[in-house]
């Protein structure tokens, strides 16, 4: 028996090493990305927005053809000061015999790299994703995850925040968010979804990714957790009312920097162990397999 498992393993790995070494292209039509972010919005404390960035048709620049990106709608918890912003948000197109795709922001006309699915570990992050005010990011891995029924190759960045770019999906922060690079944006982007052809493809098969467009109110959210005893020391009971599907959660300290995330596989009942984390106050952000986001504070003490 345990040959034969050492002999599936063997197999497993093989076959997604050769998956990864077919070039997956970036998508030209009917995808949708579904992003939350986490900001800290002075005076108002924290904001948290959940969006969906799609592709809306075409459009011709300098003489080529882009597909358009929008922002159709904006869930959010805070003032519009703190929100994203809605409608257009620039032009993509993409050269599949080099592997890259190219960026026009909503306000030039110039293309800038977007994404180079060449780079190798130790490279720099170049073009417009790129953020050096402090430090130039770099591949630190290079890895491959499951989209759909295909393994897709993954380049881990170095970076404050955990960004990956994804072959064939983009970067996990923001999709066309340049790399944050340091703590003072105190802007955390995170793929939650990713569709192609109305089929959910990322985190798996099984979540329904449906596009924000405006008809779903945040306010008629029915995603409920809780978290007891709170404040606590070490660990506590979290409790959603999620009783299919994983969630996943992430826990942010009081300026911003997040410092543990998770995915459930049974969201219902688990025991959030907070051990080497510092006295304080905390933000855990949530989201089930829906795609539903909540949000809990808690204090460690």
């Amino acid at each position: 028996m345990k040959k034969v498992l050492q002999l599936m393993a063997i197999l497993f790995a093989v076959t997604a090493k050769s998956q990864t070494n077919v070039y997956h292209p970036f998508p030209d039509s009917a995808a949708v990305w579904n992003f939350n972010l986490v900001t800290m919005c002075w005076p108002n404390g924290w904001a948290f927005d959940y969006y969906s960035v799609q592709i809306s048709g075409d459009t011709v620049i300098q003489g080529q053809v882009y597909h358009k990106l929008s922002i159709p709608f904006v869930q959010h918890n805070a003032t519009d000061l703190c929100s994203e912003s809605v409608g257009y948000q620039g032009s993509i197109r993409q050269d599949t015999s080099i592997k890259k795709v190219f960026y026009v922001p909503p306000t030039d006309s110039i293309e800038q790299m977007l994404y180079d699915f060449n780079m190798q570990v130790g490279d720099t992050v170049k073009g417009f994703i790129e953020e050096s005010t402090f430090n130039n990011e770099v591949v630190q891995s290079i890895d491959s995850v499951l989209i759909g029924i295909n393994y897709h190759k993954r380049w881990n960045i170095n970076s404050f925040y955990n960004i990956f770019l994804i072959e064939g999906v983009g970067s996990t922060y923001g999709l066309i968010k340049k790399s944050p690079g340091n703590m003072i944006d105190q802007k955390d982007y995170s793929l939650t979804c990713f569709r192609q052809n109305d089929i959910p493809l990322y985190p798996d098969t099984s979540v329904t990714c449906e596009i924000i467009n405006g008809v779903k109110d945040i306010s008629s959210n029915s995603f409920q957790t809780s978290i007891a005893p709170n404040p606590f020391h070490i660990s506590a009971l979290l409790q959603t009312n999620s009783k299919n599907g994983c969630v996943s959660f992430r826990i942010y300290n009081a300026i911003g920097l997040l410092v543990k995330e998770e995915i459930i596989l049974n969201g219902e009942k688990y025991i959030l162990n907070c051990a080497g984390l510092r006295n304080g106050i905390y933000f855990l952000q949530l989201i089930n397999s829906t795609g539903e986001m909540a949000t809990e504070k808690f204090i460690l003490e």
